[in-house]
């Protein structure tokens, strides 16, 4: 089993129920603790009640907010940026640039491996 991401607190943001359940358990079995959520309300209560060290957010959530948006909402709740990685189907070139300019620390695209999303986290995490 990687520990990788051990002792790290993920907060997942993802529509799709197979896709967070996916993410959620390979983050565990890297050794990080998960907070899950499928919409900004969901999100904003998990960050205000667990303190993630990382997001790691679809862009494209099924709701009027995506995920640049979700984004910025918990940077000004919390009043920081926070370390966040992107997830999407869309081209990285397309949603890449997009989640840039929102703050993501990286872009991944769907589906992503475990080796690929614990290289983001730490990269995102990294001073």
């Amino acid at each position: 089993m990687v520990t990788s991401l051990k002792g790290l607190r993920v907060l997942v943001i993802e529509d799709d129920p197979d896709a967070l359940d996916l993410n959620a358990r390979m983050l565990e079995r890297a050794g990080a603790t998960t907070l899950l959520a499928a919409n900004m309300r969901q999100a904003i209560e998990a960050f205000r009640s667990g303190s993630p060290d990382v997001l790691l957010c679809d862009l494209d959530l099924g709701e009027s907010v995506g995920g640049c948006d979700l984004l910025r909402s918990l940077n000004d709740v919390v009043g920081r940026s926070i370390p966040a990685i992107a997830l999407s189907g869309t081209s990285k070139d397309q949603a890449g640039e997009r989640a840039r300019k929102a703050g993501f620390s990286a872009y991944l695209q769907k589906p992503t491996t475990a080796p690929a999303l614990t290289r983001a986290i730490k990269a995102a995490l990294k001073p």
